[in-house]
């Protein structure tokens, strides 16, 4: 019994698009060429420019790359918006939002950081959130630099990147190494449509 029949008719259609994935018998590295196979390609517009940096990672931990999403017409110092993908926290890349990247940067004329950081099984907790830490610190600090307004910086994620979101802000409020921010979490599984429309355990 599946629950298709609940999704409107007008997105039945997506529905195949995305991977399905069992741990216990499906391949980690399959299941991450797929989720990425559909990423837009990165390409400078006259609206949005992208940039690749690596910064500072965690204490005794790798570099950590970034993708910088910037709207032509900023009006700086301007706000800026911290994104985390998603993908479970086990796949995933910054590229696979790229339209959406590029889109939100245009709209709300915020510079776009999003952060490729680190998977698992092959990193274990919290290296992951170390790696989103290190580059929120990183923003606050080159904040000038970048033509960013410090106290204008929000987090996002979205699905496991929700998480790491919600954990960020946490983590900011508890070292006290950076002033309140924003913070925005998609939270798919919260509402009632999933309450109403998951399998029944059993």
């Amino acid at each position: 019994m599946t629950t298709l029949h609940l999704v409107d008719a007008a997105q039945r259609d997506r529905v195949g698009s995305f991977p399905a994935f069992d741990p216990d018998h499906d391949d980690l590295s399959d299941f991450r060429r797929t989720l990425v196979e559909g990423t837009i390609s990165l390409v400078h517009s006259d609206a949005v420019s992208y940039e690749e940096r690596q910064i500072a990672g965690p204490k005794d931990a790798p570099d950590v790359r970034v993708l910088l999403f910037r709207p032509s017409e900023d009006d700086l110092p301007g706000p800026a918006i911290l994104y985390i993908h998603g993908g479970g926290m086990i796949a995933g890349t910054p590229e696979m939002q790229a339209g959406t990247l590029s889109r939100l940067a245009q709209e709300t004329g915020a510079l776009i950081v999003s952060v490729d950081y680190r998977l698992a099984p092959e990193t274990p907790f919290p290296g992951g959130l170390e790696d989103v830490y290190a580059a929120l610190v990183w923003l606050h600090h080159q904040a000038s630099t970048l033509g960013v307004d410090a106290s204008r910086i929000m987090v996002m994620g979205d699905s496991g990147g929700g998480c790491l979101a919600a954990a960020t802000a946490l983590l900011a409020r508890d070292r006290g190494e950076i002033p309140a921010l924003w913070a925005v979490f998609d939270l798919p599984h919260a509402g009632p449509a999933h309450w109403r429309t998951r399998r029944p355990l059993g």
